[in-house]
């Protein structure tokens, strides 16, 4: 209760903040991986993602997922194919090609 914080204590409470604006600022899509390239990119210190990791989550900051988008075109066939086969196709063997025609 009356040590004074460590330097360490220190630098981590300013990664907090810087922590939290970045979060703020890409509205929480940022994982600690991309965090932590932000951080040392933007500023002069290099820090480990491990340490990045541990802040974020005592600062209870986790990325959003963000949902995969299905790009399906519903659409008509132009062209439908013959029914050439007409369900008949049996084979007196393995691995024969049974097709009746």
């Amino acid at each position: 209760m009356n040590r004074k914080p460590s330097e360490n204590e220190k630098f981590n409470q300013k990664l907090c903040v810087l922590i939290r604006d970045a979060y703020e600022e890409k509205s929480g899509i940022l994982g600690y991986r991309q965090m932590t390239i932000k951080l040392n990119r933007e500023n002069e210190f290099q820090v480990n993602a491990k340490r990045i990791l541990r802040l974020m989550r005592i600062l209870h900051l986790k990325s959003v997922c963000r949902r995969r988008r299905r790009n399906y075109v519903k659409s008509t066939p132009e062209v439908t194919a013959e029914n050439i086969l007409n369900r008949e196709f049996h084979a007196e063997r393995f691995g024969e090609n049974g097709l009746r025609m």
